[in-house]
């Protein structure tokens, strides 16, 4: 059982790692564990199983490898809250997904076919042995959207990078707001800080309606589009790329459908890394394919995305307007969190 960073990772240690296995080992199996294998042990690393052969000499070849994506395995080691049902229910689950990895590695090893497994050829494993990168689908929707009528496109096509640089030593009294995006894709304001008490050297200046895209956190989806009042933010470089479109609409209907699964899916089998998936710009523009509809259908559905999204932000200014009378009272004051807190259940 292995940390997924050692067989993703592009750094210099990890690589020879991996090329140390593959030169006394023959891969045989890679079973991808769910990401909260461990979660009940306080970690959230990712890990596999592999299966190796030790080598009986140096000139045995790779052959082809099994694997297999657990979604069952691993998660079954429910919480002690949770009703004898549920636990039942869970370990039939991987029981029964770990008699499907036994059943079908057999077959992969006598040469029959796999169904829910996949069989990879050995020139797939010659550098990264995570099976998201093993086993990519990359692309593999493309002919249902040309089907659907949409053209596909590179990212890098659909996009303008932009680069506002601001050095904010420079500004030592002036107060910025540091913004980031949260996973549900929306901008908000991290903290607010003087010039002189940021330590980076320079920052970017992030304007109304721009992309912000999360080079660490995209695949979770982390991709947000700046509102008005955040206009003039700043964010830092090495974490997010700001990104403008055509139009609005573009920005918009662009903004969806990276955050769709299926988009970060295909991010995340190039990502590298373990308990964060880095999506480097420009590599990702130059592999990422998106399912571009016609200019007309583009805009209705950026319309319609612009036009919620400014119904949602009425709606929170009339809920902060109807909760001001209440906070009035005093019941959300500093200390009665504090009083909360203090006097709470573990969890």
């Amino acid at each position: 059982m292995i940390d997924d960073t050692l067989l993703a990772s592009d750094v210099d240690v990890f690589r020879a790692t991996r090329n140390f296995l593959r030169e006394h080992f023959l891969v045989r199996g890679i079973i991808s564990l769910p990401s909260g294998a461990f979660r009940r042990q306080g970690s959230r690393v990712k890990t596999s199983i592999l299966v190796m052969e030790k080598k009986h000499s140096a000139s045995e070849n790779q052959p082809a490898c099994y694997g297999f994506f657990a979604e069952k395995l691993g998660v079954d080691d429910l919480a002690p809250r949770a009703s004898r049902a549920d636990i039942e229910e869970a370990r039939d689950a991987a029981n029964e997904e770990i008699e499907v990895i036994l059943r079908e590695y057999r077959q992969y090893l006598d040469g029959e076919r796999v169904e829910r497994g996949v069989v990879l050829p050995s020139d797939q494993l010659q550098d990264r042995l995570d099976l998201k990168s093993c086993a990519p689908e990359l692309g593999r929707m493309a002919d249902e959207w040309r089907a659907g009528g949409a053209e596909l496109k590179l990212f890098r096509q659909c996009v303008t990078p932009v680069t506002e640089v601001v050095s904010p030593a420079a500004h030592p009294e002036q107060e910025f707001k540091l913004l980031k995006v949260s996973y549900d894709g929306r901008c908000i304001v991290e903290r607010e800080r003087k010039g002189d008490r940021i330590r980076a050297r320079t920052m970017h200046r992030v304007r109304e309606g721009q992309m912000v895209f999360s080079i660490i956190r995209a695949t979770d989806g982390a991709i947000g589009i700046v509102p008005p009042e955040l206009d003039g933010a700043l964010v830092s470089p090495d974490s997010f790329m700001v990104f403008a479109c055509a139009t609005p609409q573009d920005t918009h209907y662009l903004r969806a459908v990276l955050r769709s699964h299926e988009l970060r899916a295909d991010m995340q089998a190039k990502s590298t890394g373990s308990g964060r998936y880095v999506t480097a710009w420009p590599d990702v523009g130059d592999w990422l394919h998106v399912p571009w509809l016609p200019d007309d259908e583009r805009r209705q559905v950026g319309d319609g995305l612009m036009e919620a999204l400014e119904l949602e932000r009425q709606a929170d200014a009339q809920r902060r307007d109807a909760m001001e009378r209440i906070h009035a009272l005093g019941v959300e004051s500093k200390e009665s969190v504090i009083r909360w807190e203090r006097s709470k259940a573990p969890r």
